[in-house]
């Protein structure tokens, strides 16, 4: 019985290098389109590895701004310059509360702001969290409590990527490198906002589905409020605008709108001004730059109203 138990042991831990080495040798030749089950977005789309780079050295920040792109392409560092505020924006590609709650916990105590910032595109309440976990496991300093957090998910796409990026550290192939400022028609601005350079305005034909709030999500957010509540730090809840052809797409938003005001100011302009497609965006849901800085205006005139203490 010894000697069987020995052998179970001796054939799994084989059998763990023996996977450990596949996973290493399939994440790093095979390509990603013949890998779905590996992604690895390192210096990916969103400009995600110079922003944490950033953030790490950035120092203090007035107003902090959390979410999807619909933040780090939406709230212009510059613009709040122009009224003495320093922002940074620690939005990420398909930014769900789950990794929010994260960034919170890992940078509140960093940038101690006074104002926080949640952009609250209500699609980010119905996405699974798996996107953005990737591109965090790739492009954040990867420690136990990202580990232990991105896991929770229970994504095999997420286990396996937490295991070739662990893979990647090991070997000391996650050093940091020089990503490019301009790419895919992006620029990086400090602050960690990204400008859209080529601004005009080409629909995607995205598959729309009707509104499912994951519990998950909710209750990442409501963790999200709690803390600030702990650290009696105010927020805003802000939805940044989308093309009218896009919102006659939707449905559920004005449930789940109804449910955040009830937690706190909750700020849209949907209904403010015509968003006209090929005027303010670059596709159906993402503001181009004529886009943000009219967005921003109303935004910094609400707070300058409500929070007059900031200025």
């Amino acid at each position: 019985m010894k000697k069987f138990l020995i052998k179970i042991l001796a054939f799994s831990l084989f059998s763990l290098v023996l996977f450990g080495v596949f996973l290493w040798v399939w994440g790093f030749v095979v390509p990603q389109g013949l890998r779905p089950n590996l992604v690895y977005p390192r210096g990916g789309v969103g400009h995600q590895f110079t922003r944490l780079v950033e953030a790490k050295k950035f120092g203090t920040a007035e107003v902090l701004v959390l979410g999807s792109s619909h933040a780090y392409r939406g709230f212009d560092p510059r613009i709040f310059a122009e009224h003495s505020l320093t922002l940074f924006n620690l939005g990420s590609s398909s930014q769900t509360p789950f990794q929010s709650l994260h960034l919170i916990q890992q940078y509140l105590g960093r940038f101690q702001p006074r104002l926080v910032v949640l952009e609250v595109y209500p699609g980010i309440f119905a996405s699974d969290g798996v996107e953005s976990a990737l591109d965090l496991l790739a492009n954040e300093q990867l420690e136990s409590s990202l580990l232990l957090h991105s896991l929770r998910l229970g994504s095999l796409k997420v286990v396996l990527s937490s295991f070739f990026a662990m893979q990647e550290q090991v070997l000391n192939r996650r050093r940091p490198f020089l990503e490019d400022r301009e790419k895919f028609g992006d620029r990086y601005i400090t602050g960690g906002y990204v400008e859209r350079i080529e601004d005009s305005y080409q629909s995607q034909g995205w598959t729309v589905q009707p509104l499912q709030v994951l519990p998950l999500q909710w209750d990442s957010f409501l963790e999200i409020l709690s803390i600030l509540e702990e650290y009696n730090l105010p927020f805003v809840m802000v939805r940044a605008p989308v093309s009218n052809s896009w919102l006659a797409k939707q449905t559920g938003w004005e449930q789940l709108e109804e449910q955040l005001r009830t937690l706190g100011p909750y700020y849209s302009w949907q209904e403010t001004i015509s968003w006209e497609d090929s005027l303010y965006f670059y596709d159906e849901h993402h503001l181009n730059q004529r886009g943000v800085e009219v967005f921003n205006k109303l935004l910094l005139e609400a707070l300058i109203e409500d929070y007059p203490e900031l200025f």
